[in-house]
């Protein structure tokens, strides 16, 4: 709820969803392939650094812990891109209806929906 009011994620929040991520995926993560991880957050940290910070810290974590879900670097990187349309679609409507705020969105919301959507 932080992220829609204050556009923040709270390092104690994504902790506490990390947490039940891998309590809900302990099985799956024993078996995650190293290369999938290294080029998971490969792009996370690439998305950050050529954003030029544009891209809240928050969300890249997010996109981060995401990976507990879709193990696979293929499968989690259809969600990434299903979150992107999804948070440029919703820019485009706040644009398009001139309610657009400082320009910026709620995009923590659009990748959970993105990646309950590429599940």
């Amino acid at each position: 709820m932080s992220d829609l009011l204050l556009r923040r994620i709270r390092n104690i929040d994504l902790g506490y969803f990390a947490t039940a991520s891998i309590l809900a995926n302990f099985d799956d993560i024993l078996r995650i392939e190293t290369d999938s991880l290294f080029w998971t957050l490969a792009t996370c940290l690439a998305l950050y650094i050529f954003s030029g910070a544009r891209i809240g810290a928050g969300d890249i974590k997010l996109f981060a812990v995401m990976s507990i879900w879709h193990l696979d670097y293929l499968d989690w990187l259809y969600s990434f891109g299903i979150s992107w349309i999804l948070g440029g679609a919703v820019a485009l409507g706040l644009l398009l209806a001139k309610r657009a705020n400082s320009g910026s969105i709620a995009f923590a919301p659009m990748i959970f929906i993105g990646f309950a959507i590429g599940r």
